[in-house]
């Protein structure tokens, strides 16, 4: 009964160990890639910005001319 009982919480301890790995991310690996990924977006974002700033800019500067 001691030995069926044991076994029970080992498997119950894998299975939750096996789902925190999962749910955690795995490692630096993929925080690096979430790092990167944030960059970039912000990178972008970033120069979108500037490129309409600056056309707004020269549609300004055009219509005294």
């Amino acid at each position: 009964m001691k030995c069926r009982v044991a076994s029970i919480i080992l498997i119950l301890f894998l299975l939750f160990l096996a789902s925190m790995a999962c749910v955690g991310g795995g490692g630096e690996e993929e925080g690096t890639s979430i790092q990167a990924i944030s960059t970039t977006s912000a990178y972008a974002t970033a120069t979108f910005g500037a490129e309409q700033f600056h056309l707004q800019l020269t549609a300004i500067s055009n219509q005294d001319q």
